[in-house]
């Protein structure tokens, strides 16, 4: 990808989601649109049954916090889903998720039986990006976590950290120095994972640009 062609991703994922629409079958109910910036109309937002959606296999994320998911549960009994998760339709009739597994995940918790959802036709490419770009912008990733997320992305679509950060709008050395974080030994990762190791300490371990 070059940086003249390729859409600097730091404010939002509304360039890779716009004009990829898909209509799905008739089990799918149409239902109004959300407060969402990418929904493009009303016939684009479904209702999906909940066990008809399948976790991203791609999901940068190893740890959904249980508590936090239990007050997203909570909030969606009082309010509803505001935003709808984003789907790709599979050859077998399910669905995977590209995007919005955390309020899936809480949805199962309610229980609800169906979510509203915006089908799309990915590639498989397409797909890891926008999975790799949510959770980028997600604060609350542990510091592996993302620097696993930065290597997934360089392994799927190539470059070097300086055209990764280029392309998430990010300063160089912040990409790098998450990257290094791989170098670590296996037992140093666990604990900065379990967060009995600050990204300070990680940084003098590891041996990281100030």
């Amino acid at each position: 990808m070059s940086k003249s062609s390729a859409p600097r991703l730091g404010k939002g994922l509304g360039a890779l989601l716009a004009h990829r629409v898909a209509p799905v079958g008739d089990e799918a109910h149409p239902v109004a649109p959300e407060a969402h910036s990418v929904v493009p109309s009303a016939a684009a937002v479904r209702l999906l049954p909940l066990d008809r959606i399948d976790p991203n296999p791609r999901q940068p994320r190893s740890h959904f916090d249980e508590a936090q998911l239990q007050e997203l549960a909570a909030s969606l009994r009082s309010s509803g889903v505001l935003q709808p998760i984003i789907v790709r339709p599979k050859p077998d009739g399910r669905f995977e998720l590209v995007a919005g597994e955390r309020r899936w995940r809480a949805a199962g918790l309610v229980p609800l039986v169906e979510i509203p959802a915006l089908v799309r036709e990915y590639t498989d490419a397409q797909a890891v990006e926008i999975a790799l770009i949510e959770n980028l912008q997600r604060e609350d990733l542990t510091p592996l976590e993302r620097a696993r997320a930065y290597e997934q992305y360089l392994a799927t679509f190539g470059g070097t950290p300086e055209t990764l950060a280029d392309r998430l709008a990010e300063s160089r050395s912040n990409v790098s120095n998450y990257l290094r974080l791989l170098r670590l030994p296996d037992d140093v990762r666990d604990m900065l994972d379990s967060g009995q190791l600050s990204m300070g300490h990680a940084r003098a371990i590891a041996g990281l640009d100030d």
